[in-house]
C-alpha cells in the first residue's frame, strides 16, 4: 500500500503533491526477457481511496 499515512506491514511513505508514478523493475527473470510472459503472475495495483 502506498500512502501520506503509512501504517504497519507492507506500506510505503509518499511524501509531496502531485501526480506519483510507481515503477516496477524485473531483473534476471523470464519476464525481463520477453519470454513466457503468459505464463507470468504479476502483482495488481487497485485504488482503494484517494486522499485528494
Amino acid at each position: 500500500m502506498v500512502s501520506a499515512r503509512p501504517q504497519p506491514e507492507n506500506w510505503l511513505a509518499v511524501a509531496g503533491t502531485g501526480p506519483m508514478e510507481l515503477v516496477l523493475t524485473l531483473v534476471d527473470t523470464p519476464i525481463s526477457t520477453g519470454a513466457r510472459v503468459g505464463e507470468t503472475s504479476l502483482p495488481g495495483i487497485t485504488r482503494m481511496e484517494c486522499d485528494v
